[in-house]
């Protein structure tokens, strides 16, 4: 069996793809998200929502239910400055026009 190791804020995983882990709490306390520089996407889990499940809407904001919504909110600006061309979310379609754009929808 391999060793067991904490991930860090920021890290960048020695896996392949070498992924980038982000803490993103808000949804949950140890909410994180992974951005894959390389390929210039962000797996946002559920701190950025595609689909409102609750409602049935379609479109990028932030999702629904969360531990604490002000945390969940002040987490997108740990998103910003990453260069994702694609978005792939815990609820809903992937987005494609660029995470800037995702956030800014997010947020109003």
């Amino acid at each position: 069996m391999g060793q067991l190791e904490e991930v860090r804020d920021d890290q960048r995983l020695n896996v392949p793809a070498r992924p980038v882990v982000i803490r993103t709490p808000g949804h949950t306390a140890g909410h994180h998200s992974v951005a894959l520089p390389d390929r210039s996407v962000l797996l946002a889990g559920d701190a950025l929502a595609n689909f409102d499940y609750a409602t049935g809407t379609r479109g990028v904001g932030l999702h629904r239910f969360n531990d604490e919504r002000e945390m969940a909110l002040a987490s997108l600006d740990r998103l910003e400055g990453i260069d994702a061309q694609t978005v792939l979310f815990g609820h809903g379609d992937p987005w494609t026009d660029g995470l800037d754009t995702a956030l800014e929808l997010a947020r109003s």
